[in-house]
């Protein structure tokens, strides 16, 4: 039963670059689609605070923000979706790669950066579901904030621990050293 789950493949180094191609042709026709459909425009939010100026007038702050013409959030959540599924996909391929020899071995690493993705991508579906309670800006602000954890998280995860030395090298290299 272990050589059944442990065989040998071959990769075609051809098909991976058709599928990676495939994946990245989807995401740019999808995009130009969103955008040539539905482009950005600027959105001006007014808010009226209350109080006056010594002229007796009424201070009005303005909101600058991107929003599209249809102000749909259809394109929004098939972007949420098709994250998902590609963490799902991932998802599968890591626990997949749990038998792989330690030398090849990095399913640690993408296992911890695929939890890390699913943690950032359930922040954002809070977010994006709690709109309706939080004004326009605090909205765009706060998934900012988390695209851009989720990005850092990402490097620091998956390439802050290349470029520390693995305990096994520091064992090789301190072998009978006095300590």
């Amino acid at each position: 039963m272990l050589q059944k789950k442990l065989q040998r493949i071959t990769l075609v180094r051809s098909n991976l670059f058709k599928t990676v191609f495939a994946i990245c042709v989807i995401a740019i026709v999808y995009l130009s689609l969103w955008t040539g459909l539905d482009p950005i425009q600027r959105t001006d939010e007014f808010f009226i605070q209350g109080s006056k100026t010594l002229q007796g007038k009424t201070i009005v702050n303005v909101a600058y923000y991107c929003n599209t013409k249809s102000k749909s959030p259809v394109w929004y959540n098939i972007t949420l979706v098709w994250r998902a599924v590609l963490l799902f996909v991932a998802t599968i391929l890591s626990v997949q790669m749990r038998g792989v020899r330690k030398d090849f071995d990095e399913s640690t690493a993408l296992t911890v950066l695929i939890y890390s993705h699913c943690g950032f991508l359930l922040v954002i579906f809070v977010i994006t579901y709690l709109k309706e309670s939080l004004d326009s800006e605090l909205l765009d602000y706060s998934r900012s904030i988390v695209y851009t954890l989720d990005a850092l998280a990402a490097v620091a995860i998956y390439f802050v621990p290349k470029f520390l030395p693995s305990k096994d090298k520091w064992d090789e290299n301190n072998f009978g050293q006095e300590s």
